[in-house]
């Protein structure tokens, strides 16, 4: 697991499964726990390619402004490219599986399938 810090917040980034799809939430983390959502990392982008595992539009606009460059500090993978979406830029990113793995909360178990299992 990773602590990262952003704005002086210590941060940890948490994967959830959804309705919607999956997602990556930053949670404030404190004494050890997390406390409370921080900011929903990704975003739903539906008139976009179909993204590839371990790939996420990333919501860098707003009260999530800089964590699209906590990634890329932390070495977490790397940009893919930008899809437009009404006065927003949303940046594509990558994530390396392991990477992600190790910096997660909530660590998931990866099968040489690339199938995600709790």
């Amino acid at each position: 697991m990773l602590i990262f810090n952003h704005n002086d917040t210590d941060i940890v980034l948490v994967y959830e499964q959804g309705h919607r799809g999956d997602c990556l939430v930053f949670y404030e983390y404190e004494n050890g726990a997390i406390t409370e959502p921080y900011a929903t990392l990704s975003t739903n982008v539906p008139y976009y390619r179909p993204l590839n595992p371990f790939e996420f539009a990333i919501k860098n606009y707003s009260e999530n402004e800089g964590l699209f460059e906590l990634l890329k500090q932390h070495d977490l993978g790397h940009g893919t490219g930008t899809v437009s979406t009404g006065f927003v830029i949303i940046p594509i990113f990558q994530f390396d599986e392991v990477k992600l793995n190790n910096a997660l909360f909530n660590p998931f178990q990866i099968d040489l399938d690339l199938n995600l299992e709790r």
